[in-house]
């Protein structure tokens, strides 16, 4: 929405503003959509106003549940509480992101709530680490995430970390399954754009402490600090909805990536490269029918 004279000065503040910011009604209809919030989600206001929320922001929570029908921020912004959340939603390139939401609930001179307004900003994850990575060897130049050299000299701190302070950390392996015979039915080209989704998935869904790299073509590893059983669990779970949901449109055809992915927490004895095989084989295990609730590796 382009900001007016004769606009109001709520509106003309959430226009200049660097976060993504909507008005949505009582009905759920988005009635305001500012620039940022285009360039954060890539939908153009032309393309969102008038419409239903739920439609053109699909929040999730980190198990996949719609906001919508699951009392989100906005749901309880209508009932006039001010929420902070964390969500998940989809670009409209159809990748996924991991935003910082702030829901604030609009009263009339009667104190009823007839609209709210959403402000939402992408999480803050491993990305800033990776932006001062000016070294070509350290960073992938297709899906801008960290190397192999990189992540080798991420995992040789990480075990120093646990041997001399008792720092747990984990580490996911994932690979993208068959991926040489989606290049061949799909072309390089599409098998790259892929391999660039999985990479902005992952970089949306981790924290600013954590560290994503490509290991070697369609394998990428992930170093999860102060990690424990639960917390890997819980990711490898999130990361598993988030890829199901996301799809690229080629052709007027969504193809979807298919991933096996395997956790395991580091222990004093490890090596690099016994680690990377233990999470390695924690992923082929997975891809076994029956197989997908193996518990973590422990060597």
């Amino acid at each position: 929405m382009t900001e007016s004279p004769s606009a109001p000065p709520l509106i003309q503040m959430l226009e200049h503003l660097s976060e993504g910011a909507c008005l949505i009604d009582t009905h759920l209809k988005l009635q305001y959509w500012n620039h940022a919030a285009q360039r954060i989600t890539g939908h153009a206001s032309s393309d969102v106003l008038g419409g239903y929320c739920y439609d053109h922001l699909p929040h999730t929570d980190d198990v996949g549940r719609s906001v919508w029908t699951h009392n989100g921020s906005v749901m309880q912004a209508m009932q006039g509480k001010i929420v902070d959340s964390t969500v998940f939603s989809r670009h409209a390139d159809g990748h996924r992101m991991h935003l910082d939401v702030h829901a604030i609930p609009i009263r009339d001179a009667s104190g009823n709530v007839v609209s709210v307004i959403e402000l939402f900003h992408e999480h803050p994850g491993p990305t800033r680490e990776l932006e001062v990575i000016h070294d070509p060897t350290l960073k992938d130049p297709l899906t801008q995430l960290g190397t192999r050299k990189y992540l080798l000299q991420v995992l040789q701190s990480a075990l120093a970390d646990l041997v001399q302070h008792e720092r747990p950390f984990g580490v996911l392996f994932m690979d993208l399954n068959d991926f040489q015979e989606f290049n061949g039915q799909h072309g390089t080209g599409v098998g790259d754009q892929m391999l660039k989704l999985i990479g902005q998935i992952l970089l949306g869904s981790l924290r600013p402490l954590d560290t994503v790299g490509r290991w070697d073509g369609e394998e990428f590893v992930v170093v999860i600090r102060h990690a424990h059983e639960a917390q890997l669990r819980g990711l490898q779970a999130r990361l598993h909805t988030l890829f199901s949901s996301a799809a690229l449109t080629v052709k007027e055809q969504e193809l979807h990536p298919q991933v096996s992915m395997g956790t395991t927490l580091a222990l004093p004895s490890d090596t690099i490269e016994g680690l990377i095989t233990r999470a390695r084989h924690m992923a082929l295990q997975r891809t076994r029918p029956g197989m997908e609730h193996l518990p973590l590796g422990w060597g």
